[in-house]
């Protein structure tokens, strides 16, 4: 009985969030009821204020927020020093279909796992997303789904890697199973984001692909410095956003500098001390930070009530079907967190005998646990790409979940399936 009290604080803790985004009521304070909600409902009283400035204040949080803000601040340094123009111009080159240049900007920035990072594909895919005259929300859930098609499968995601850490895996393994999934959004995303819009006026020449690799080298700078050589993200953004600042600042550009050369220095207009203060500026705006403290106090209080695993109790007391519960106790984790590993993390230890039913790995079940925790992750209000995205093109939160329902339900079917063939074959 008690286990069900839990999972009902729990679902109304999570429907009050849906509700108040729907009554376009501020996120970050949305988020913080259904704090409230649930460190009320388990007796906290003023404990749970004390706890909610706790998690504010952890070493996560705070590492969190210097995450968002050194990503926020490449972003606007490349918005200041132009390089944002030539990324576009260089796509209109090389593809003579802009929908091309819309779904592959986002799709390349989510090689390089970092929070939010749908806030840099965002500035870059605006050009295009311009002359294809799309509305906010079709922008929003074109930069949102593309940033995320490799997730079921790229190894430099956490998700993948825990993945295969918790059920002993190899790397490779895990990929193999997953990478159909990660074909299926990428048709999914075409088919409800790119199909039927206008090719556009691009003009097909086979150097725009070589200035695009070169002005995206602060992406792979980042990649190499995080990812090649192991260093922590954080390092890394800041290494980045150092040099980023020097070479944008060297010159302005002589007339006969080629578009290479450009490319590589930024815009025409370079940076400079007084660009440099406006990104800075523009990237210390509190209204984002509200969110993610308010995102880092429900986190917590899910942790400090433990009401995830009420909600696993209560499934195994009503003797809820072991599919069911690979299916659900990964959605509803990952829609609660906002973040794969979350889901990955909590739930997979919890269903690990239905994911290993003869003690070896079921490629079925796994599929199937991982694309709901990802469906979740993907419907989450805390998902901060999404909130990126949806401010950034002052989309409105309601339509663009109304946006995100057919691709989701079509992701979780076709995969669905998937998970079901390789589970018979």
């Amino acid at each position: 009985m008690q286990a069900d009290v839990g999972t009902a604080i729990l679902l109304l803790s999570f429907a009050i969030i849906l509700i108040s985004i729907r009554l376009k009521i501020n996120l970050a304070i949305a988020i913080t009821l259904g704090a409230i909600l649930m460190y009320g409902s388990y007796g906290y009283g003023l404990n749970g204020l004390a706890m909610a400035f706790e998690s504010m204040g952890s070493y996560d949080s705070l590492r969190l927020l210097a995450l968002i803000f050194l990503v926020i601040f490449m972003s606007r340094i490349m918005r200041s020093a132009g390089t944002l123009d030539i990324i576009s111009d260089s796509l209109k080159k090389a593809f003579s279909d802009a929908r091309l240049s819309y779904g592959t900007i986002p799709a390349i920035i989510g090689l390089l796992p970092m929070p939010a990072g749908a806030l840099i594909s965002a500035q870059m895919v605006k050009k295009a997303a311009d002359e294809l005259d799309t509305s906010p929300e079709e922008r929003t859930f074109v930069n949102y789904w593309f940033r995320h098609v490799w997730e079921f499968s790229w190894p430099f995601y956490q998700g993948v890697i825990y993945t295969a850490v918790l059920l002993s895996m190899a790397v490779n393994r895990v990929i193999y199973i997953m990478f159909p999934l990660t074909l299926i959004s990428i048709g999914i995303g075409y088919f409800f984001g790119l199909r039927g819009l206008k090719k556009g006026s691009g003009e097909r020449n086979i150097s725009g692909i070589f200035e695009f690799l070169v002005v995206l080298w602060p992406v792979w700078l980042v990649i190499a410095i995080s990812i090649g050589a192991g260093i922590d993200l954080m390092y890394g953004l800041v290494a980045t956003d150092i040099i980023m600042i020097a070479i944008y600042s060297i010159r302005k550009h002589p007339e006969n500098d080629s578009e290479v050369k450009k490319a590589f220095f930024g815009g025409e207009k370079g940076l400079g001390v007084k660009g440099t203060l406006e990104a800075l500026e523009d990237s210390l705006k509190p209204d984002i930070f509200f969110i993610i403290l308010a995102i880092m106090v429900f986190k917590g209080s899910l942790d400090n009530t433990n009401a995830i695993y009420a909600l696993q109790t209560s499934m195994q007391i009503h003797g809820i079907p072991p599919v069911l519960a690979v299916i659900f106790l990964p959605m509803i984790v990952g829609a609660m967190a906002g973040i794969t590993v979350a889901f990955v993390g909590i739930t997979f230890p919890i269903i690990l005998p239905m994911l290993m039913p003869a003690g070896s790995v079921s490629p079925s079940m796994l599929a199937l646990a991982y694309l709901s925790g990802f469906v979740g992750v993907l419907f989450s209000p805390m998902h901060l790409c999404l909130i990126f995205s949806t401010d950034y093109f002052g989309a409105d939160m309601s339509r663009v979940y109304r946006k995100l329902a057919m691709p989701l339900l079509s992701l979780f079917i076709l995969g669905g399936v998937y998970a079901w063939f390789i589970g018979v074959v």
